[in-house]
């Protein structure tokens, strides 16, 4: 093959592929929107110096089904239940750094611990209906 057919091959190689790469790159921004759009969460900061028993974090009035909880920081060790969709309260789980639940539907947190020193972070996550 003669370089000028070389040349003309990786030209014509390049027109088919550009679409092809504007395609792609239209569907990956797309999805990056969408996940942004469906996958929402927030941090809740808990003041560990003052006592907690059964104490919700407030989460309840944002009319929100979360579906994932991760304790992000516990400087000190508390407990925390779950008020389910169906109004059940879970049982209690331990607030270690790191712990996480995944696959639950629930709609407020509640927390429990003696009066320590730090704080505890725990973040909520959930899909934003309406796509």
């Amino acid at each position: 093959m003669e370089e000028e057919d070389l040349i003309l091959m990786t030209q014509e190689q390049a027109r088919i592929q550009k679409p092809i790469l504007q395609s792609l790159e239209a569907i990956n921004s797309k999805l990056s929107k969408l996940y942004k759009r469906t996958n929402r969460s927030m941090n809740v900061i808990i003041d560990l110096s003052e006592a907690h028993t059964e104490e919700p974090l407030g989460l309840g009035g944002n009319k929100v089904t979360y579906l994932w909880l991760t304790v992000e920081k516990a400087d000190s060790p508390f407990t925390y239940s779950l008020r389910q969709v169906n109004g059940q309260k879970s049982s209690n789980f331990i607030g270690v750094e790191s712990a996480a639940l995944n696959q639950h539907e629930f709609i407020e947190v509640y927390v429990t611990n003696t009066a320590q020193s730090g704080i505890a972070v725990i973040q909520v996550g959930w899909n934003e209906d309406g796509l």
